[in-house]
């Protein structure tokens, strides 16, 4: 679960940009705790709001945990809801293939959104053949 707690007082410096899309970029970051010397990779994925406005129409449902189909999950959906809740199942998830996600930070009258998440230095998993648009995987 993504807990804001232990994050609240993690001071952040945004670097390189490691890779981006069409609604966010992803960066490459470095986190330290006032009075600690130690700092921690990150990678954090920066989303620019104004670019979620727009709406996707959900066919997957959604469960709630007494197994009933969360309607407010289906129908037309604003991408932005999507992806905070597409983060929070994603928070929740603990397994070694896959990279964990530690916050979501959104304040309403900011312009962006950061999702900082472990980073993993074993590069890209596929590479995609421009012309074929077929992936390689590494």
């Amino acid at each position: 679960m993504i807990s804001e707690e232990p994050y609240t007082h993690l001071i952040l410096t945004l670097r390189n940009t490691l890779g981006s899309g069409a609604y966010c970029s992803v960066k490459d970051a470095e986190g330290y705790y006032p009075g600690y010397e130690d700092t921690l990779p990150y990678a954090v994925k920066v989303y620019k709001k104004n670019q979620l406005k727009g709406f996707v129409n959900n066919t997957n449902p959604l469960f709630n945990v007494d197994g009933t189909v969360d309607s407010s999950s289906l129908g037309m959906v604003s991408m932005l809801d999507a992806l905070k809740k597409e983060t929070q199942i994603w928070g929740k998830l603990d397994h070694p293939n896959v990279v964990k996600v530690f916050m979501l930070y959104d304040t309403p009258d900011a312009d962006n959104m950061y999702l900082l998440m472990q980073k993993a230095d074993a590069g890209q998993l596929a590479d995609v053949d421009p012309t074929t648009h077929k992936f390689t995987f590494n």
